[in-house]
Formats: C-alpha cells, sequence, structure tokens
C-alpha cells in the first residue's frame, strides 16, 4: 500500500497497543535476512525505501505516552545462506562443516564487529530511542567453522587446551566482545541507555553452542536486562512445560543475581516452538513467572495478540501482574 494507508495501518494499531495496557514497543529496526526496516545509510538494502515507519512509529508512540525500543538483529544475515552486508563482504561470514559461507556475522572478525557497531550507533543517534533490545547476538546453535580471519586468530592461540574446549572459549570471548564495544560505543552516543538482551535462557551461557555468556556481560555492565525465552508449550516439553518454564526462570534469575541486571521474560503468543491456544494460559504462564520473581514480560508478537485482548482486559491479567511484581 501507500505511504498514506500505512500510516493509517500503524496509527490503527498504536491506539489498541495503548488500550491494551502494554506500555512499550519493540519493533525490529532491521531483519534476520540483512534488510533495514529504516532508511539505513549502513545496512545496504531497505525494506521499504527511503519511507521511514519507524520514525513515524515511535513519534505517534510518544504522542500516546508510550515507550519504543528498537529490536536490533545484531549476526543474522540471512540464515543459511549470505545476504545483506555478507553479499559485499563474504569473508566476514561464519562457515558450515564443509567451508560454505552461512547467513551470520562473525563476531571474531573485527570488521564486521564494526559494522555491527556502527548499526546500533545509526539507530541510536538517528532515533534517540528509550531503549534498545539486542537480539541474535549469539553464534548459530549448530557446528560452524570461524571466518577466515577469526580461524586465523585462532589458530595463533596457544593450544595447551584441547582444540573442543579452546575453541568455545574463543566463541565466547568473541561474543562478549562484540557486547562491550556496543555497549560502550551505544553509551556513548546516548548516556544511559538501557541495553537489553534477547536470549534462550540460562543454559546458553557456559559451553553451549551459541557461545551467549550473558552472565559475564550483566557483571560487566554491557547490559540492564535480559529477557528470557519463555516458549514452553505442551508441544516442546510434553506435560512437563511449566515445571520446564519456571525452573528456566529461577535459574536466570540466579544466574544474574548480584550483577543489578533485570530479569523478564518473553511470552510468546505464536512461535515456531508452539503457540497459545487460550487467554487463559496467558494468565498462568504470568503467574507462575511472578511466583518466579522475574520483573517484567514482553509478549511476541503484537500481531498475534488481539484476538486475546477482551478476555486478557476482563481479567485484569497484565494488571495483576503488575501488582504481583509489586508485592515482592
Amino acid at each position: 500500500s501507500d505511504a498514506a494507508k500505512r500510516q493509517e495501518a500503524i496509527e490503527r494499531q498504536l491506539d489498541l497497543f495503548k488500550a491494551s495496557g502494554l506500555r512499550i514497543l519493540l519493533p525490529y529496526a532491521n531483519t534476520t535476512s540483512g534488510a533495514a526496516e529504516y532508511p539505513s545509510d549502513v545496512i545496504p538494502r531497505r525494506v521499504y525505501g527511503q519511507w521511514d515507519p519507524l520514525a513515524f512509529l515511535i513519534a505517534g508512540a510518544h504522542k500516546r505516552g508510550l515507550e519504543v525500543c528498537p529490536v536490533i538483529v545484531a549476526l543474522d544475515c540471512g540464515n543459511s545462506a549470505p545476504k545483506g552486508i555478507l553479499l559485499q563482504h563474504t569473508d566476514w561470514a561464519l562457515r558450515d562443516k564443509t567451508g560454505k559461507p552461512l547467513g551470520s556475522i562473525s563476531p571474531a572478525n573485527s570488521e564486521a564487529r564494526a559494522y555491527v557497531v556502527q548499526v546500533v550507533k545509526e539507530i541510536i543517534t538517528r532515533y534517540k530511542p528509550d531503549g534498545i533490545l539486542l537480539d541474535y547476538l549469539r553464534f548459530p546453535n549448530e557446528p560452524v567453522q570461524l571466518d577466515p580471519a577469526g580461524q586465523q586468530q585462532f589458530d595463533a592461540q596457544d593450544k595447551t587446551v584441547p582444540a573442543g574446549p579452546a575453541l568455545q572459549a574463543f566463541k565466547e570471548q568473541a561474543l562478549t566482545q562484540l557486547a562491550k564495544e556496543i555497549s560502550l560505543e551505544a553509551r556513548r552516543a546516548q548516556p544511559g541507555l538501557k541495553i537489553a538482551l534477547y536470549s534462550w535462557g540460562p543454559h546458553v551461557t557456559h559451553n553451549h553452542p551459541v557461545a551467549q555468556d550473558w552472565k559475564t556481560w550483566a557483571r560487566l555492565g554491557y547490559i540492564d536486562r535480559v529477557e528470557i525465552s519463555g516458549y514452553c508449550y505442551r508441544d516442546n516439553y510434553k506435560e512437563r512445560y511449566l515445571e520446564v518454564f519456571e525452573k528456566r526462570l529461577r535459574d536466570a534469575i540466579a544466574l544474574a543475581a548480584g550483577s543489578g541486571v533485570t530479569v523478564a521474560f518473553v511470552l510468546g503468543v505464536d512461535t515456531s516452538h508452539g503457540r497459545i491456544k487460550s487467554a487463559s494460559e496467558i494468565e498462568t504462564y504470568l503467574q507462575i513467572a511472578a511466583r518466579a520473581g522475574v520483573k517484567g514480560v514482553t509478549i511476541f508478537s503484537w500481531e498475534n495478540v488481539p484476538p486475546f485482548l477482551k478476555e486478557v482486559s476482563a481479567g485484569h491479567y497484565f494488571d495483576n501482574f503488575e501488582r504481583a511484581l509489586a508485592q515482592r
């Protein structure tokens, strides 16, 4: 549709969002296929050309008293095959077991890290957001080879440690270095900026293929909030799914203890892992999360929420959740 109809659609959704009781919008600023959702001067491909839906959304949200924290896809750039910036810099891409380039930017490559930081800085300086959420700040959940420059750095290391543990440590250090660079440059561009991270959970912080040591990032002050995946359904965890959900949250809270980082969870209404089938399920997740001790909830994603809004609002699910948090 044309820009006017797009803007009308955004205005309608903002009104619905405001009425829902939710307070912060988290629009994706870029995509997992390496494209920008705004007229970027850094990311080579733009979804909407010169039209800027992000600016329009932020202005409309602030007018309604809502906050906006853009979501930034850090490293995914095509998934199984290079897209976006990786078409220009295939040497920045991670490799699969056969050496074929993947659509994933390597955090072990200093030039690639500088590009990711540049994207983050552009979004911050252009939009002055209320905060940002970093997504895909992780390695793929599969065996991968490093980019050529990263592999060269790894090969130059002292190999007193077996190759497997050494590579794992190298991956964790590379990702931690990128988290550090993002944190330093983002807060230099906007002092006091709040940085959130989406994570699968506490289990990814040590000896996991994604190498996302967010416990260290929390301790060092690189992040302010961690959003733990709440994608636990009967479909993927059978009858124990709620036990798995609560344990994941409690373990994450224990891992973040003493760091000052807020632990929240992501309620997946409809995801690749499963979906919520009734509004009463939303209430159950919220009650368990409050009991576990989290400090907030993020909904993924808004487009799947409206069918449940009437019952959620009538039952005061979000209000009850907020009161439960305030009483802790």
